[in-house]
């Protein structure tokens, strides 16, 4: 699988979940990727709202997703 994030997928699993927040959806593609610090981070700014998450726990999510994505098989 590639260490790209997938708009696309990330809209379909949107689509496929109206009630899970943007994070939700966000850590349930994460969690199935290998992805670099970089990229999490990247694309936690643009595509996770901003009030799903507390400004001041940014840098903790993301090192969390980060994890999340390193345990992925």
């Amino acid at each position: 699988m590639s260490a790209r994030f997938a708009e696309k997928e990330f809209q379909e699993m949107v689509r496929l979940n109206p009630c899970w927040s943007s994070y939700t959806c966000f850590a349930e593609i994460v969690r199935s990727r290998k992805l670099s610090k970089r990229v999490i981070k990247r694309y936690f700014e643009k595509v996770v709202d901003g009030k799903d998450y507390s400004k001041t726990d940014k840098s903790q999510i993301i090192n969390f997703l980060y994890e999340l994505s390193s345990s992925s098989a």
